[in-house]
């Protein structure tokens, strides 16, 4: 592994790692997973975007949704 994969790498799994997640090879590419399930299967690229998106929603407002209705009304 050269250089340059090796620190993105070591990036990605440092990411992970905040959310309880792993980043590891498999034939198919790399894999992102829970100790539960896989999250992403595809390219270095791939799990990159995934984590992005998740520390996006995580840093979004939650939307305003009603629950349920007034007991009175």
């Amino acid at each position: 592994m050269t250089g340059p994969m090796k620190a993105r790498l070591d990036a990605l799994r440092e990411r992970a790692a905040l959310r309880s997640m792993i980043v590891k090879p498999a034939p198919e590419g790399w894999v992102l997973a829970t100790p539960f399930r896989v999250v992403c299967l595809g390219t270095l690229a791939n799990v990159a975007d995934w984590l992005e998106a998740a520390e996006q929603r995580d840093h979004a407002s939650l939307p305003l949704t009603a629950i349920g209705e007034r007991a009175d009304g």
